[in-house]
């Protein structure tokens, strides 16, 4: 039974509760999502092709340690997600070429003056990101292309290339290094 001092509590106790929902709504209504490739396809330059369908963490970290170290010389890859988008990266043998991530009716080249600044990728840590309430990264407003590059490690990471694009545009690239066990810190690329 509810009396006349009762009644202000279960006010302030529904507010509170209300309000308490709202602040934990907002706080995880945007995520971003994040997908990694599901077949990775690499040519070597010794024509030798390589299919890896949902390939194991072990297996696909073996050939991406095999490209960076140079153990294989790679040619070309191409990525597929299971969201439609495809990924290409070319090699001359020395140097990256060509960066092309597409779906089926745009295709998004990354400028040359950003490819000749990245010398390894490994091919086991890239990923694509969007926001997490779009079906497609070429529908959301923003996506990127994360991955780690080089051969240099600081406090046991290498440095994080994100590939960053807007309106369906490449906009920019920012590289991020470990500088102490718990944070990183970023710069333009």
């Amino acid at each position: 039974m509810c009396n006349a001092k009762t009644r202000p509590m279960r006010k302030i106790k529904s507010i509170l509760t209300l309000i308490f929902a709202l602040n934990f709504l907002t706080a995880f209504a945007h995520k971003d999502r994040i997908e990694r490739p599901t077949t990775y396809q690499f040519v070597f330059q010794n024509q030798d092709t390589i299919k890896l369908s949902n390939p194991s963490d072990s297996l696909l970290k073996s050939y991406s340690d095999d490209i960076v170290s140079g153990k294989r010389k790679l040619q070309s890859a191409k990525l597929l997600f299971a969201t439609g988008e495809i990924m290409t990266f070319k090699n001359n043998g020395t140097n990256w070429t060509e960066i092309i991530i597409a779906d089926d009716n745009k295709v998004i080249t990354i400028p040359d003056t950003t490819i000749k600044k990245i010398s390894e990728i490994h091919f086991a840590t890239i990923a694509l990101l969007w926001n997490g309430n779009d079906k497609q990264a070429f529908n959301s407003s923003y996506f990127y292309v994360r991955f780690d590059i080089g051969t240099v490690k600081d406090f046991n990471k290498y440095p994080e290339l994100n590939l960053s694009f807007s309106g369906q545009k490449f906009s920019k690239a920012i590289v991020w290094r470990q500088i102490s066990e718990n944070s990183k810190q970023w710069k333009d690329f």
